[in-house]
């Protein structure tokens, strides 16, 4: 137990992080053949991804079925949804609109700007991968491009290649027709899920033992590979991305600890498993086991709602794509000199909340390829500063990975009572039907 309290401790995580840093500057060529190891630690926690996920559905659906209160959920968790993302858009929104960050840069930041764009850094495949979504998306429609991309024609196929969201939704379907199954009949099988979700969380529980090798090796690579140089002309964008993340990262935290009952100290303690984790993976699905145990076991939400709650705000609540698509067309706005209008600011809201569902199952460069979709309305050119949200994709992704991370356990803390509370619910409720 000590050894994994050093290794998950901030300054441990830290440490690792900057010292990976330091050798990604200084000895390049170590850091890029160290990055097997990180490579190695991703996808050992990808292995647990989907019989985690599929267990943990199905758990939790027919827990809920059997509580006469479940019903009420329902309505909330699709308000709570929606609103947290547009939520997350108008703050991040306001800051660009109040702080212009994209407005603000000097004539040497900008010819630096022009130079990277004539060359493009990442080749042309990546403007390959950032055209051919936006031909189908206006082909196809958004609804249509969404349903595709949500329900399965084969599950083996999805379980194959590691599609979370059809994995999702066969589990949700799955889970649902099995409430309808004789109770005797599906025991079994529910118990054998049980088995499956507890081992998955004790696999992850032993991989926090390694994090800090595995953030040394990964933080490493990405210096060796993009250097310090994009960061000149981007600089601007990632201060007022982390800030805003940082402000909502904050109201999070806030939640959650009102919503525990438990003091500011240990609600931040609870959090930072799943933070650390998020800032060394940024797999938001590699998180989910961490996110539980903190959840449930050390501030104590209803474990059979939280069960459920993770996995589908994982897949559903695209709070950092949506800020992201949002910060990212208005600073594109404010390069190329064009105002913008308060009509303007609600079509960026609109349409960054239907990429982000869009972005649904998707991460790293195919995510932010989605900007084009909102920038396409305004008539803004993403294409030609698309090489610039490359080179500082990294950083990016980790924000918007710790913001979707922390922001679904303020969710489980809106929605989920806690266990004291629930049990007392149902202990009233079987009262009244006796």
């Amino acid at each position: 137990m000590e050894l994994k309290k050093i290794a998950t401790h901030p300054v441990s995580i830290v440490g690792s992080i900057a010292l990976g840093v330091a050798t990604g500057i200084y000895t390049p060529e170590i850091a890029k053949s160290l990055k097997f190891i990180g490579d190695i630690y991703v996808d050992l926690l990808k292995m647990v991804i989907l019989p985690f996920l599929i267990s943990a559905v199905i758990v939790s659906i027919n827990r809920l079925a059997n509580n006469p209160s479940a019903s009420r959920y329902v309505l909330r968790i699709a308000v709570c949804l929606l609103a947290g993302m547009t939520l997350a858009g108008v703050v991040g929104l306001a800051y660009m609109y109040g702080v212009k960050p994209g407005s603000n840069m000097d004539q040497n930041t900008m010819q630096a700007f022009g130079k990277l764009v004539q060359s493009d850094i990442s080749g042309v495949e990546s403007s390959i991968n950032l055209l051919s979504p936006v031909t189908a998306d206006k082909n196809e429609g958004m609804l249509i491009k969404l349903m595709s991309r949500m329900i399965p024609s084969n599950i083996f196929s999805a379980l194959s290649v590691g599609d979370t969201l059809k994995t999702l939704f066969f589990a949700l379907m799955f889970g649902f027709a099995l409430t309808k199954s004789p109770a005797n009949t599906a025991m079994g099988f529910l118990d054998g899920c049980e088995v499956v979700f507890r081992a998955c969380q004790k696999l992850t529980t032993w991989l926090l033992y390694v994090l800090p090798i595995a953030s040394f090796s990964l933080a490493a690579d990405q210096i060796a590979n993009t250097g310090f140089e994009p960061f000149k002309v981007m600089v601007q964008f990632i201060i007022a991305f982390g800030v805003v993340t940082a402000i909502l990262l904050a109201l999070c935290v806030l939640i959650i600890w009102r919503k525990s009952g438990s003091n500011l100290s240990t609600t931040v303690a609870s959090q930072e498993g799943p933070f650390f984790l998020a800032v060394a993976t940024r797999n938001s699905a590699s998180c989910m086991p961490s996110m539980l145990i903190a959840m449930v076991d050390k501030l104590g939400f209803d474990k059979a709602i939280t069960e459920l709650l993770v996995p589908l705000g994982t897949a559903l609540f695209r709070v950092g794509p949506v800020l992201y698509y949002c910060m990212a067309t208005v600073f594109i706005a404010q390069l190329y000199g064009r105002d913008l209008v308060v009509t303007d600011y609600l079509l960026i809201l609109f349409a960054s909340l239907i990429a982000g569902f869009s972005s649904t199952g998707m991460n790293g460069i195919v995510t932010i390829s989605q900007t084009t979709i909102v920038c396409s309305l305004l008539g803004l050119p993403f294409e030609a500063a698309f090489v610039l949200f490359v080179a500082v994709e990294p950083i990016c992704d980790t924000f918007r990975t710790v913001l979707l991370v922390l922001s679904i356990n303020a969710l489980v803390a809106l929605i989920t009572p806690l266990s004291g509370g629930e049990q007392a619910e149902d202990q009233y409720i079987t009262k009244a039907t006796t």
